[in-house]
């Protein structure tokens, strides 16, 4: 299950480092975590802890965060598991904190270049998922926070997802 730490940790690895987070938060890497049950993610999250790649954080019963270093930054993956549904997530929830280096260049995009990217991203993930994000500019440090749902299972939460092209409530924080 080692596969399971090792794909999420793909979409940053593999990325060129001059690439842009749409380059990095793939459909493809969403529909893989909304497909891995708990019992999958744990057992790899257990297996990775063990051999060095990952850090974990327990923050709930079923609700376990993957740490991993990579060239560009910390990547954050949490998909969270309902105590009587553990086939598949219920959300999915993404972050991804830049170094230094990664960090001055999205420093220097503009809120428009930032909001389309969100917009690509949110467009990319329909029709299966709806996607929110906020860009976290504060003090210098650069961080994306994502959080996916499938389309249908909250239906409020794919009206604002739309509405807003992901951008939901001030996304864009400096």
């Amino acid at each position: 299950m080692h596969l399971i730490l090792t794909f999420a940790s793909l979409f940053i690895l593999l990325a060129p480092s001059n690439a842009s987070a749409d380059d990095l938060l793939t459909k493809s890497f969403v529909s893989r975590m909304f497909s891995t049950s708990f019992s999958e993610w744990s057992e790899s999250l257990t297996d990775s802890h063990a051999m060095g790649d990952a850090k974990v954080a327990v923050n709930g019963t079923y609700s376990w965060t993957q740490l991993t270093l990579t060239p560009i930054g910390i990547l954050k993956v949490t998909p969270d598991y309902a105590r009587q549904y553990l086939n598949r997530p219920k959300r999915l929830d993404v972050s991804l904190q830049e170094n230094q280096a990664r960090g001055k260049k999205t420093l220097q995009l503009t809120d428009a270049e930032l909001l389309e990217l969100i917009s690509s991203l949110q467009k990319e993930m329909l029709p299966e998922y709806s996607l929110t994000t906020t860009i976290d500019l504060v003090g210098g440090v650069s961080q994306y926070h994502f959080t996916l749902y499938e389309v249908g299972e909250y239906p409020q939460l794919d009206r604002v997802s739309k509405d807003t092209n992901g951008c939901w409530q001030r996304c864009i924080r400096r």
